[in-house]
């Protein structure tokens, strides 16, 4: 007689890290953007909406990245962050703020 056991799953532990990941990058983005959000901050100026546009897009990512990695557990992690990457880089984000006359003298 042949014996098989069923192998409890070891994903849960890092599904739930991904979830909770993205959880708080959507907290993060609605405290940066929600009224009062960021302009509340004392010391931060407003030149601070150039870098605040890098946070969002970085918090954003982080959401679709720990969604992907939730969602596809098994797939290696490097693979789902070249993926981000590439339509990012595809969509020309990098190449239009590149572009972008600076406003500061």
């Amino acid at each position: 007689m042949t014996s098989t056991s069923i192998r409890p799953s070891v994903t849960a532990g890092p599904r739930v890290g991904y979830l909770v990941g993205a959880v708080v990058d959507v907290v993060l983005l609605i405290l940066v953007n929600a009224s009062p959000g960021w302009p509340a901050v004392p010391f931060l100026t407003d030149d601070a909406v150039e870098v605040v546009v890098w946070v969002n897009v970085g918090l954003g990512l982080g959401v679709v990245v720990n969604t992907l990695c939730a969602l596809f557990p098994r797939r290696p992690v490097t693979t789902v962050h070249r993926d981000a990457a590439g339509v990012l880089r595809r969509s020309g984000t990098f190449a239009r703020v590149a572009q972008r006359p600076s406003t500061r003298r």
